[in-house]
């Protein structure tokens, strides 16, 4: 389920949440963010919200309205300004860093902010790596990124300079426990997962 607030994420990622907030009350919204952390810790649908605040049409602060148009194809992932790249095989090839640079480079179909989300970041070769880091050093007015991560020191120092760096801590057990719990799961198959696994996932 997509996620719908910031006070949400709080829940579980209390720090997360804090910094986020407090970049958009201060109107200090970085260009680039590298969200970090284990599996199983929400980075991914964080960065789904993340777009979602940006995009929506009726705001309540920071948070999205999740009614309008905007927040529907958000959590369709069918807005025409939200890009969202994944490994093609093990890695993540220049061809797919190049044509994300060419839709950038070509008038929006819709006004807004443009946003871009590149899952397992570290899996960018020093080529596809070297030619993210071109749209970085000049990113464009409402030209936002997210790389998302398990292993952000395999990333090239280069990107993760001019990226704020957002740490996804591991679950606590109890919160998986209760969030199992809340989905229907019986409470001694919960307390048995909860000890096994930290991955929400």
């Amino acid at each position: 389920m997509p996620l719908k607030s910031w006070e949400e994420i709080q829940s579980f990622q209390d720090e997360v949440a804090r910094i986020m907030t407090n970049s958009h009350q201060l109107n200090r919204i970085a260009h680039a963010y590298i969200f970090e952390g284990p599996n199983g810790t929400k980075k991914t649908s964080t960065a789904f919200l993340f777009a979602k605040s940006l995009l929506c049409s009726n705001p309540k602060g920071f948070n999205p309205c999740n009614e309008c148009h905007n927040c529907r194809r958000v959590d369709n992932r069918t807005h025409p300004n939200l890009f969202h790249v994944k490994p093609q095989g093990k890695v993540i090839k220049k061809e797919q860093i190049q044509d994300l640079i060419n839709e950038f480079s070509k008038a929006s179909i819709e006004m807004g902010p443009r946003i871009y989300i590149i899952e397992e970041a570290d899996k960018l070769n020093p080529t596809s790596g070297n030619t993210l880091l071109k749209t970085m050093e000049e990113p464009g007015a409402d030209i936002y990124q997210i790389m998302i991560t398990e292993n952000y020191s395999a990333l090239l120092k280069t990107i993760v300079s001019r990226a704020e760096v957002i740490h996804f801590k591991p679950l606590d057990r109890s919160i998986i426990r209760r969030q199992l719990i809340e989905n229907g799961i019986e409470v001694n198959i919960a307390n048995a997962i909860s000890e096994y696994t930290v991955d929400m996932g």
